[in-house]
């Protein structure tokens, strides 16, 4: 329910064609969360297969620059003239899984994930190796170092640059009052001021 809830949050609302945030934000916060052990055995060779289930367009563009993974099957976010809703097809992407049966994978594929889902079972039947990640296993990883990314991490929108952990959200609700008090400042500035100077540089 808390991962329908984020979903929903995000992405209601914004145009699906515009749609760029998977992209220039994301890679930060998953490669925060590499483990160099996972790391290690995506590294080992073949073709690896991500299945997540975390929207695809949040997911796909990371998995394939960062992590080289040939395969993701997420979740498609549903579309209502060219706007996300913020609802998503309870299925997995099975563009994958029928790659994998018309011979475009190879017997040495690897298989990651952390679910136990039938199309799981299904896309990795094919599979040489599979590798389910628990919550256990991920505690007890070492972060990836800066240096070992596969590609430089290049990120400028400081605005984003907050990670949503408890502490971090809290902090980000009791700026909220501060914040509206000064956009009522800037906005009423704004507007007393001389044209020329309350026009940015």
């Amino acid at each position: 329910m808390g991962l329908k809830i984020m979903v929903m949050t995000c992405f209601f609302g914004i145009k699906a064609e515009s749609f760029r945030i998977g992209r220039s934000v994301m890679p930060k916060f998953f490669l925060e969360d590499v483990g160099s052990e996972i790391f290690e055995v995506i590294n080992k060779g073949g073709k690896k297969m991500g299945v997540s289930n975390l929207p695809s367009v949040m997911v796909e563009s990371f998995l394939r620059e960062y992590l080289e993974i040939d395969f993701v099957a997420g979740k498609e976010l549903k579309i209502f003239n060219g706007y996300y809703i913020g609802l998503m097809d309870e299925t997995k992407n099975v563009h994958a899984l029928k790659q994998v049966q018309e011979g475009k994978g190879s017997s040495d594929m690897i298989g990651i994930t952390r679910f136990n889902h039938i199309l799981d079972h299904e896309i990795f039947s094919s599979c040489k190796e599979v590798y389910v990640v628990s919550q256990g296993d991920k505690r007890s990883w070492k972060n990836l170092a800066t240096e070992k990314y596969p590609k430089p991490l290049i990120f400028h929108d400081g605005r984003l640059a907050l990670k949503p952990t408890p502490s971090e959200s809290l902090a980000m609700l009791m700026w909220l009052p501060y914040g509206l008090i000064l956009s009522v400042i800037r906005i009423i500035l704004a507007i007393s001021l001389p044209f020329k100077i309350a026009t940015p540089i």
